[in-house]
């Protein structure tokens, strides 16, 4: 007969789980609101509710203690422009890039994880990260990548693929292109709805063992 995971508890006496964990990035956190508000949050779930029933603070102070970086700071937290659900606008008025708040990390801490389907594995670090997107981004410019240019990806999941988009929204480009198991007219009809002034791509891929060329495809979408 099974035993439950209570029954399996007791009889072994030991200890599963320790939820008090007081270092967590939520203890913290929780720590400046009931300090900031004068509130004491027994509970994850009280947090949690004063999370919703006063959305807007708890949005403000989430983005103060993540740190965001802004070349323009917001105007405010939440507007409401009408009676739907999505009827709302949140950091009206806040600019910011996205390279530019990941890539502010430069240490050896890991960023990517990266495992093929042929069992290779590789850490990237932070600092190795930005080392790549600044060469990815001295290129692109070297070759007139400017703001609101578009940039084409046609690759698999992969390091290079982060690096290149990295790289092209710390321009401030645009990032967008088709999964690499699409057809070559499939593939060629993003890419030129997209107005892609650059075009990155690999000329294969793997999927469940099996290596796809995409040299036809490329010839295609470069005609």
């Amino acid at each position: 007969k099974s035993k439950n995971l209570k029954q399996a508890k007791e009889e072994n006496n030991c200890l599963i789980w320790n939820k008090k964990v007081p270092d967590t990035e939520t203890e913290k956190f929780k720590k400046i609101i009931e300090e900031k508000y004068n509130l004491k949050f027994e509970t994850y779930w009280d947090l949690h509710s004063w999370s919703v029933t006063e959305f807007p603070s708890f949005w403000e102070e989430l983005w103060n203690y993540l740190g965001f970086i802004t070349s323009k700071p917001y105007d405010e937290v939440f507007v409401k422009t009408g009676p739907g659900f999505l009827d709302n606008k949140w950091f009206t008025g806040a600019t910011l890039n996205y390279a530019e708040n990941i890539l502010r990390i430069r240490d050896d801490r890991e960023a990517l994880l990266c495992l093929d389907e042929e069992g290779n594995f590789e850490k990237v670090t932070f600092a190795e990260m930005f080392q790549e997107v600044k060469m990815y981004a001295a290129a692109f410019r070297k070759h007139g990548l400017q703001k609101g240019d578009t940039v084409a990806c046609y690759m698999s999941n992969r390091k290079e693929a982060i690096f290149a988009m990295l790289a092209t929204t710390s321009i401030g480009a645009i990032w967008g292109g088709p999964q690499p198991f699409f057809g070559a007219r499939a593939a060629s009809n993003i890419v030129e709805r997209l107005g892609a002034k650059f075009l990155i791509a690999v000329d294969s891929y793997m999927d469940y063992g099996e290596e796809h060329s995409l040299l036809d495809n490329l010839r295609f979408i470069g005609e």
